[in-house]
């Protein structure tokens, strides 16, 4: 945990798993039931997967959006996939081919790309921008 402090994949890595790992087991738990053990049959396993999409494909969006970077990418490779991603996960992974929320607000993108601008190359926003 310490190291968690100081690097930011161990601390990202951590607040993923403690997000998912719920998930991950119950997922992991029809998975043990059907294919391991053979206790549930394969439509009784499709229907419990159809369950868990419903429950979770929400939560992991929400997850997705809050963590962004890795996991919004991984995100939108799935939305290529259509006949891999479920479609409870499909109907938001194909929004983050051109629809993801900003992490700025109002004018802050233009300020932080003016700010970068003058401070890495010393130049000027409008200088370089007729319009944002």
């Amino acid at each position: 945990a310490a190291l968690a402090t100081y690097d930011e994949g161990t601390r990202r890595s951590l607040q993923f798993w403690s997000n998912i790992f719920p998930l991950y087991v119950h997922y992991r738990s029809v998975q043990l039931l059907n294919r391991d053990l053979g206790i549930i049959s394969d439509s009784t396993a499709m229907e419990y997967y159809d369950q868990l999409h419903s429950k979770y494909a929400n939560f992991v969006k929400d997850v997705t959006y809050k963590m962004r970077g890795f996991y919004l990418k991984q995100a939108q490779l799935m939305s290529t996939q259509d006949d891999f991603v479920p479609p409870a996960y499909m109907a938001w992974v194909k929004d983050t081919q051109d629809n993801v929320p900003s992490e700025f607000s109002g004018n802050e993108a233009r300020e932080f790309c003016a700010k970068m601008l003058q401070e890495e190359l010393g130049l000027k926003f409008d200088e370089i921008f007729s319009e944002w």
